[in-house]
């Protein structure tokens, strides 16, 4: 997980806390040279829940954006805690910086999108199911849609599912609450090229096998909406970037 070091350093009538980390020398084979998660579990564990600065120092070949990624998910946005009287006007301020700076416009935007699109995704996973159901995630990518230019959206909810022949999705979601809904978002970019779809399962929770899984077992069920989270937003980040040589991407 790599390791830290703090010290402390006069800061004018005060003292600064100062954490140095370094990540792991090795990592697994599901993860990449960057260590994204190391570096989340690190910036996360140094930074607490004050006004921080962090700098990341950038190996060669090492790209800001995933850094800037990996960094933003230290931060998470979704809470359920009530804030006491004191603290409940505080703002909080993280500044994040390079080393060798990143001096050219377009990447640091990259960074600000790329960070943007990981707290999103993370903002909608870590919702318990009672806050993010198929009505809520509807929502999200309805707000998806407004946010972004030129962007169109087609949702089926309930039964108009099982009329126009999508019998999966509405077999799976119709015993619950809310009505399952099956939700396109499409942006087209002026231009000639190939068209891409992100496709992502995004079941709010899922309760198969409740009689077969052991008693924690179905704790984290709610995490079956993360794939449908991540393509959402990395949908949105792709339309804020541009979409690189797409014509049109789909999600």
């Amino acid at each position: 997980a790599g390791k830290s070091a703090r010290t402390a350093m006069p800061k004018g009538d005060g003292l600064e806390t100062v954490v140095a980390a370094v990540l792991p020398e090795h990592c697994s084979r599901h993860n990449s040279p960057l260590r994204p998660r190391a570096l989340t579990s690190l910036v996360g564990g140094a930074c607490g829940s004050k006004d921080a600065a962090v700098v990341v120092l950038l190996e060669d070949g090492s790209t800001p954006a995933a850094a800037a990624a990996a960094v933003a998910k230290a931060f998470p946005i979704y809470t359920n805690k009530k804030a006491s009287d004191e603290d409940e006007d505080e703002d909080r301020t993280v500044t994040v910086s390079f080393e060798p700076p990143v001096a050219d416009a377009a990447t640091l935007n990259a960074c600000a999108v790329a960070a943007d699109a990981v707290r999103l995704a993370q903002r909608i996973h870590d919702a318990p199911p009672n806050e993010m159901g198929p009505t809520q995630l509807v929502a999200e990518a309805e707000a998806v849609a407004s946010r972004g230019d030129g962007i169109s959206i087609t949702k089926i909810v309930g039964e108009e599912l099982r009329e126009k022949g999508y019998g999966g999705v509405y077999g799976v979601g119709k015993g619950a609450k809310e009505p399952p809904a099956l939700v396109v978002l499409t942006k087209t970019f002026d231009r000639e090229g190939p068209a891409a779809a992100l496709v992502g399962k995004t079941i709010c929770f899922d309760t198969g096998g409740l009689s077969l899984k052991i008693s924690g077992g179905m704790v984290g069920m709610k995490a079956d909406l993360g794939g449908g989270a991540a393509c959402l937003a990395g949908f949105e980040a792709a339309c804020a970037l541009g979409g690189g040589e797409l014509s049109a991407l789909h999600c």
